[in-house]
């Protein structure tokens, strides 16, 4: 009796499992797409550059104000690279023409090429084409040691054939364009000549 008990239970529970299948499971909901890392980090550098370019730009701007405001020269000045130059047709001796220079915030021009040399003899005007002009060396110091007045090195040099001679023991200063290919030519400091200022305005 009891095994036939057991029996129609189990029968009974087998029949309802049938009756009543397991609900499926849902499908696994696909992952949403990441969006392109290169589109977003592209966009992201082109916003940068384009800030960059911007700011570059700004910075350009300011730096050629600075520039422009660092290379104007006044008036009556003309201006070779980043120095501005004056002749002056007013005859002194060197030391007093290099006081003149200094009054204008300056020296006697100091020449470091040829191009610069042949620059201050375009300043010249023809009336005074052929007459010696002071610029800023001498060997006061030491006889035969040239200096600038503005204390840049002397090394580039155009003095005229058998130049500096020192004739009489008193040629201490340099003037230019006592030819026509406007060489050097050491002269008493106390000639008196036009003169050549430079300065860094």
């Amino acid at each position: 009796m009891k095994l036939l008990v057991v029996f129609l239970l189990v029968g009974t529970m087998m029949v309802l499992s049938e009756a009543s299948p397991e609900p499926e499971a849902e499908p696994e909901a696909e992952p949403e797409a990441e969006p392109s890392g290169d589109s977003s980090e592209s966009e992201d550098e082109t916003a940068t550059e384009s800030a960059d370019d911007d700011s570059d730009d700004g910075n350009q701007a300011s730096n050629q104000t600075v520039v422009k405001r660092a290379l104007r020269c006044p008036r009556f000045w003309r201006r070779y690279g980043r120095r501005c130059y004056r002749f002056f047709s007013w005859r002194r001796n060197w030391y007093s023409a290099q006081k003149n220079c200094q009054k204008h915030k300056g020296n006697l021009a100091s020449v470091h090429s040829e191009a610069e040399l042949q620059f201050i003899h375009s300043l010249q005007p023809a009336a005074a084409a052929g007459v010696g002009m002071w610029i800023g060396g001498s060997d006061c110091s030491k006889e035969g040691s040239w200096m600038w007045s503005d204390g840049s090195v002397f090394q580039f040099t155009y003095w005229c054939p058998a130049e500096p001679n020192n004739l009489n023991g008193t040629q201490n200063c340099l003037e230019t364009g006592v030819t026509s290919c406007n060489c050097w030519n050491d002269v008493a400091c106390n000639q008196m000549r036009p003169s050549m200022c430079r300065t860094d305005h």
